[in-house]
């Protein structure tokens, strides 16, 4: 038989492996990642059936996949994957244009139930037949056997006539069934075409979604979880770019902002929130877990104010600014691999990145003193000024057990067999003051 065009495309940061429990009868592209999700939607040489995807997903973040999705695969159906309950309500659903929420695991019999099995079947009989297209003003083109699912399209549907006028064949909502859609393919008709101004008003709609999401009752707290977290990976990536600005405090405030209602909302009993993103810390960027871990150990520690919340924030998202300077195997903070000049180097970058931060208004005293003092210890084996304890700044040392335990936690991920929370009794703590430490077992070693 011979090998089907289309294929179904998974986008899912969670274990894979119960998808993996039996093969698929339907070809299935799968992407751990949002990073892989993105590189499958944007290869032009992979034609998808349908795309579904888990909304708690490593950057980019849902909606920024599903923005990516409807951009770029403007005609094939999206479909929303989740473990316990529906991540969006019935009105999300559909200002996102997302056909319908699926409980997993995904099996074959659900790809089949919801896809028709005539666009698996599809084969063009002219080689590159799908490659014409006409650059339009107003519609954008998306390949006829992309309907041929037989899933109801969200968006008005057009064929282009010899003269150039457009004629709607299909409502939004409505469905064109594969038959009709393959009586079309024979006649040649490669593309359908949709408005642009409709899939501008769907990505435009992701956007306004992504500000609004802490406040909005519908969506799920995991899914606000992770879009925060992206939000932050978005934020320092722009920042290792660009460097460190004025106005970049507006968009840390805002990330800051969202990271202390969430983990206010957090209940610390609830400890799956907590084993997820142990299991995705090493996925974002280190300053990105940092300030999560951070955040976390604030509540035990009685950290209420927004202000001092804010400056612990502010101290784990920046501490190491200055080493994004550095050379690349400088920032791994492994000094074993470092010349004497390197260590000098590395060792001086939490003095560095505070002397970065002092120039912006919004960074204060007790913030700059915690980015400086976040490698100091109190067993006396930090760097690099190796104060006494009675000098280290309380914030110093959340952000300095925060850093280290981010770094055990994408170590353990290149290590098999590794226990982070073992790493961090036998090899940490003793540098840390006692309420520090009860306040890190209280949120991830819980019996």
């Amino acid at each position: 038989m011979e090998k089907s065009t289309y294929s179904t495309l998974v986008i899912d940061s969670s274990e894979l492996a119960q998808y993996a429990g039996s093969p698929y009868r339907v070809p299935t592209v799968f992407a751990k990642t949002g990073e892989e999700g993105k590189a499958a939607l944007l290869d032009s040489n992979r034609k998808f059936a349908a795309i579904f995807i888990n909304p708690v997903l490593t950057k980019p973040g849902f909606l920024q996949t599903i923005a990516l999705a409807h951009k770029h695969r403007p005609g094939v159906p999206l479909f929303v994957l989740y473990d316990q309950k529906d991540p969006l309500s019935v009105q999300e659903m559909t200002r996102l244009a997302i056909a319908k929420a699926i409980k997993k695991p995904l099996t074959d019999e659900i790809i089949q139930k919801n896809i028709s099995e005539e666009v698996f079947n599809y084969h063009p009989n002219q080689e590159g037949i799908e490659a014409t297209q006409t650059e339009d003003a107003e519609f954008v083109p998306i390949a006829t056997a992309d309907l041929l699912g037989g899933v109801p399209s969200f968006f008005d549907i057009y064929v282009r006539l010899p003269s150039g006028r457009h004629v709607k064949i299909l409502d939004a909502r409505d469905t064109l069934s594969p038959q009709r859609t393959l009586t079309y393919l024979e006649k040649g008709v490669p593309h359908f075409y949709l408005k642009k101004e409709a899939q501008k008003r769907c990505l435009t709609y992701c956007t306004i979604l992504s500000h609004s999401l802490i406040s909005n009752p519908d969506i799920s707290y995991e899914i606000k979880y992770s879009e925060s977290l992206n939000q932050g990976e978005a934020l320092i990536d722009t920042i290792r770019k660009q460097g460190l600005q004025e106005e970049s405090f507006d968009s840390i405030f805002e990330f800051l902002s969202n990271i202390h209602i969430l983990t206010r909302k957090l209940n610390v009993s609830q400890e799956q929130a907590v084993q997820v993103f142990l299991a995705n810390a090493h996925a974002y960027d280190h300053a990105v877990s940092t300030t999560i871990v951070a955040a976390l150990l604030t509540s035990p520690l009685k950290i209420e104010s927004t202000r001092a919340f804010e400056t612990v924030g502010i101290a784990s998202f920046l501490h190491d600014i200055a080493l994004y300077q550095l050379l690349p195997h400088l920032q791994t903070h492994d000094e074993s691999k470092m010349t004497e000049e390197e260590k000098n180097q590395y060792r001086n970058h939490p003095i560095a990145s505070a002397e970065m931060v002092s120039q912006f208004q919004n960074v204060d005293t007790t913030t700059r003193q915690a980015i400086a003092q976040h490698h100091e210890r109190r067993n006396n084996k930090g760097f690099p000024g190796k104060i006494p304890p009675s000098e280290i700044n309380r914030v110093a040392e959340i952000v300095g057990l925060s850093d280290e335990f981010v770094r055990i936690l994408e170590n353990s991920k290149r290590v098999p067999g590794m226990n982070s929370l073992q790493e961090m009794e036998r090899n940490i703590f003793d540098g840390f003051s006692f309420p520090v430490i009860e306040a890190f077992r209280s949120i991830f070693m819980k019996p």
